[in-house]
């Protein structure tokens, strides 16, 4: 699995990240870097807060697709070899 972490003005990629779901991959690649994730859990599954010292706020959040598919729980979305996970912190719509 390849894991991209798109901080809005930069971004990293990571390669090779075993995970079973969307959130543990964003885990594994930040701590790669020694980056905390920030989540709490929600009524439907984990909300991610914040990955190092981007955090959600009234203008931001974290969103994540799965080979270009949004989804609502990173934690309900399952993952497999070959898959590209792109985590960005963006302006809320």
């Amino acid at each position: 699995v390849t894991v991209t972490i798109d901080f809005g003005d930069t971004q990293k990629t990571y390669a090779d990240i075993s995970a079973s779901n969307a959130y543990l991959a964003l885990v594994e690649a930040a701590q790669t870097d020694k980056l905390a994730v920030k989540s709490h859990q929600s009524l439907g599954g984990i909300a991610v807060d914040g990955v190092g010292d981007f955090l959600t706020s009234t203008t931001y959040e974290w969103t994540f697709t799965v080979n270009g598919k949004t989804s609502a729980f990173a934690d309900k979305t399952d993952i497999v070899g070959g898959n590209t996970v792109v985590w960005k912190y963006e302006k809320k719509k």
